[in-house]
């Protein structure tokens, strides 16, 4: 029942990455183009704005997630058991919109940016950690130390991303 319920709410999961992206992806458009112009305040300006919606939007789906959640997995499904399994670990998809949109935003930020070498050896960071905490908490704590590292794997993305960031905006001059 665990897999089946994990397969819902990874479903969940995309549809989160669907609504953050969008911002993320006019973030690569406008950082990219003020970036290669060498215009830091557009190029903040772009972070700034792109960031600010995506968090409002991250606050929309975590709130329709927490009023609407258990309707969304009876959509998927009519097993009871499943439902049940599920509606236990929905608490992370409740949370991840506000923890992933770090990771979605700033990938926004370095891929427009065309700095892929940082995004790769961040993520490669990032999944070592991952792998590494699911080693060792999945067998003491289940499946919510499996949805645990999942988040902890986003917030990473997003910090050790956000380390290099200023990196970016000294280039900028």
């Amino acid at each position: 029942m665990t897999l089946a319920a994990n397969a819902i709410l990874l479903n969940m999961l995309s549809m989160i990455s669907y609504g953050l992206d969008g911002f993320a992806h006019a973030a690569e458009a406008l950082v990219g183009g003020a970036y290669g112009a060498k215009n830091r305040r557009t190029f903040q300006l772009a972070v700034k704005s792109s960031t600010v919606m995506a968090i409002l939007m991250a606050l929309l789906i975590s709130v329709l997630y927490w009023l609407g959640g258990g309707v969304i997995i009876r959509l998927m499904t009519e097993i009871d058991q499943v439902v049940i399994v599920a509606d236990e670990y929905l608490v992370w998809i409740i949370v991840a919109p506000l923890l992933a949109i770090w990771s979605y935003q700033v990938d926004g930020v370095f891929i427009g940016v065309t700095q892929t070498r940082d995004m790769r050896n961040t993520v490669l960071l990032a999944v070592a950690i991952y792998v590494g905490l699911v080693v060792l908490t999945v067998p003491v704590w289940g499946n919510h130390a499996l949805w645990a590292c999942m988040m902890v794997f986003l917030v990473l993305r997003g910090v050790l991303l956000g380390v290099l960031y200023p990196r970016l905006l000294r280039e900028l001059g």
